[in-house]
């Protein structure tokens, strides 16, 4: 059995083809991403969205106890 030149070129150069078509569809999605953090209140944004940890709950409670004991110094009832 003789491998024709036919055979061989075709799949070669569909391959080689969609390779090329890949690689440019990539690199034009890459250049459009935006990079994090660079857009204005990004930052802001997550500094807003913090989510409790234990150690900010034990921290809430110990300010609510404190301005409980606070408001009865100042007032004789919470």
């Amino acid at each position: 059995m003789q491998l024709k030149l036919e055979h061989f070129i075709t799949p070669v150069l569909i391959g080689l083809i969609a390779f090329i078509l890949i690689k440019l569809f990539m690199n034009y999605r890459k250049s459009m991403t935006e990079a994090f953090g660079f857009s204005d209140g990004t930052l802001i944004q997550l500094a807003t969205s913090h989510v409790p940890t234990e150690e900010d709950e034990e921290e809430l409670l110990a300010q609510q106890a404190q301005i409980r004991h606070d408001l009865i110094d100042m007032t004789g009832s919470a």
